[in-house]
């Protein structure tokens, strides 16, 4: 099966950041769900796998938005990279250690990265954020709200179905925001221009739930 995107050839420089969400491994009906275009989870699940390795290198930081799988989660140790889990609405007993959400800041824009983006009006400590959501949950089901990137609502919607199965790099997603910005003459970014630089800023979290998971193979 030939996906849209081409993916590209993996530098080894740096470490890179990438987002993905809702992959459903070993989920028999999400292709049904959601008109995935796999004959079968085995080959889903394999795609994923080979799109998943192809673009992102064992030293490269990888978030998962949640929903990462269905019963036993041994394909976790087939992909590359350092992962930190956000917990899913079908998340109930692995991957164990998750998060409730994250919040960061790259090239001087804040972030928000949560399951369900219905959730930062509910969740202590990011009611007032101020800032993009990049989420998961709503799949392809709600394009016109819920699209890849909604410029006027500030969401990234990073669900497998809406980045071709592929994990995406965090500097894709600030490229697209920035040029939605300068089409609109809006400035989105938050940070004065001397702070706009390339560097992660992971921030704290106000609500702590579980711990990173560093999973990395050799």
């Amino acid at each position: 099966m030939i996906l849209k995107r081409k993916l590209q050839k993996k530098p080894c420089k740096k470490q890179r950041v990438f987002l993905i969400s809702d992959t459903h491994f070993h989920h028999d009906k999400i292709i049904e769900y959601c008109n995935r275009p796999f004959g079968s989870t085995g080959e889903m699940d394999e795609q994923i796998i080979r799109n998943w390795n192809t673009v992102v290198n064992p030293d490269d930081l990888v978030y998962f938005l949640g929903d990462f799988c269905m019963g036993n989660g041994g394909i976790l140790q087939e992909l590359l990279g350092k992962k930190i889990f956000i917990r899913g609405n079908h998340d109930k007993h692995f991957p164990k250690f998750m998060h409730s959400y994250r919040k960061l800041t790259y090239r001087g824009i804040n972030f928000i990265l949560i399951h369900d983006p219905g959730d930062v009006g509910r969740r202590r400590g990011i009611r007032q954020h101020n800032g993009w959501v990049i989420h998961g949950h709503l799949h392809n089901n709600e394009p016109l709200l819920y699209p890849h990137i909604h410029p006027e609502n500030c969401t990234v919607n990073v669900s497998v179905e809406m980045i071709d199965y592929t994990p995406i790099n965090l500097d894709t997603v600030c490229d697209a925001i920035i040029e939605y910005g300068m089409q609109d003459g809006r400035y989105w970014c938050p940070l004065p221009p001397r702070e706009h630089t390339n560097q992660f800023v992971e921030l704290s979290e106000e609500e702590t739930e579980g711990m990173v998971v560093s999973t990395t193979n050799d």
